[in-house]
């Protein structure tokens, strides 16, 4: 037996991985590599569609929405209603980078796969995370807007017959000024005055004429997708699908 296996034998048994959504002890091989039980994995319904930003209604492709003032086309896994799915976003918020994200790679395939076909060339194709503002990705210690985006990344790679993940552009989208957290803010309307103005934009040539997937962990009021997707166009993004882990 190697050594590093022997040493997570012995984490295993003095720590036994537990489910990330209800805390019980997992038993299968396939539990403890997803970090999820049976029980929690059967009530996570994956979705199989696009959605309007807007009004949230279903849609059957990703070329145009129900309302001409959208800047982008929503994509979102799951919905944030099912009890194990919040559970599972408060622990890749906030308990730390592993295995926080071990659940969410085969659910993003499984939703990837039940899409209908988008008309996107990966070649011009860049995943931008939404940005957190450096001083709480500091104390945090990761964006978990870029963790998802790798994800994604990869798993379009292989959708798209790529040897390569898809571009990632960290950088492109940055967070200029702290703000309140979005949960804090009573309505819309509050949470739109608080994210508006607190991105910016480096090197904006780099994505005139791209295709762009944002990706995020949650849709709510759409307020913060909606300020970073307007940014995007101005600088002349052609077409954005907001992907996110779930929505509200």
């Amino acid at each position: 037996m190697k050594l590093d296996q022997f040493g997570q034998n012995v984490l295993n048994i003095l720590f036994p991985p537990v489910c990330l959504a209800c805390k019980k002890r997992l038993e299968t091989t396939e539990e403890k590599s997803t970090f999820i039980c049976r029980l929690c994995r059967r009530q996570i319904r994956v979705n199989n569609g696009f959605y309007c930003p807007a009004c949230g209604g279903r849609l059957y492709q990703a070329e145009k929405t129900c309302h001409s003032r959208a800047e982008f086309i929503l994509a979102a896994v799951t919905s944030y209603e099912i009890k194990p799915v919040r559970e599972l976003i408060q622990t890749l918020k906030y308990g730390g980078l592993t295995p926080s994200l071990k659940p969410w790679p085969g659910l993003i395939k499984e939703y990837l796969e039940k899409l209908p076909t988008f008309n996107m060339d990966p070649k011009n194709t860049v995943l931008v995370p939404i940005p957190i503002y450096k001083n709480k990705e500091r104390q945090r210690g990761f964006n978990q807007g870029r963790l998802i985006a790798e994800v994604i990344a990869t798993i379009l790679a292989g959708k798209f017959e790529r040897p390569q993940p898809l571009s990632i552009g960290n950088d492109c989208l940055v967070k200029i000024k702290p703000t309140a957290s979005q949960t804090d803010c009573k309505d819309y309307k509050a949470r739109t005055k608080n994210i508006a103005g607190s991105f910016g934009l480096k090197n904006p040539g780099s994505l005139k004429g791209k295709d762009v997937f944002l990706v995020d962990d949650v849709f709510t009021s759409g307020a913060t997708m909606n300020e970073a997707a307007r940014l995007l166009k101005e600088a002349g993004a052609h077409k954005i699908i907001g992907f996110v882990l779930t929505k509200a």
